[in-house]
């Protein structure tokens, strides 16, 4: 009987705290987090539909009103686990009319 052991180290994903809510029509925003030490990037999506938001790389647009919900996300390397899906939620408003 063999026992494979596995001694990756863990990496986080901290600092993914954007700012909410924002007003509907305003401009996109820049996402950002820090990964762990494998060197790989902190990879941000969104599980909302392309109504409410997008993103593209580092910035989420905001595409109509709701809830944007977003993921970071940080691959494993060698001797490196994958770090833990992190989530954020941005909500958006209807701007007031003057």
């Amino acid at each position: 009987k063999s026992v494979t052991a596995n001694f990756n180290r863990i990496q986080t994903i901290t600092g993914f705290n954007p700012v909410s809510p924002v007003v509907f029509g305003a401009p996109a925003m820049t996402l950002s987090a820090t990964g762990g030490d494998s060197g790989n990037p902190v990879v941000f999506a969104t599980t909302s539909a392309p109504s409410v938001c997008t993103v593209s790389g580092n910035q989420v647009t905001f595409t109509g009103t709701g809830t944007c919900v977003l993921t970071a996300n940080q691959a494993g390397a060698a001797g490196f686990n994958a770090a833990a899906q992190v989530t954020a939620s941005i909500v958006i408003n209807i701007a007031t009319q003057r």
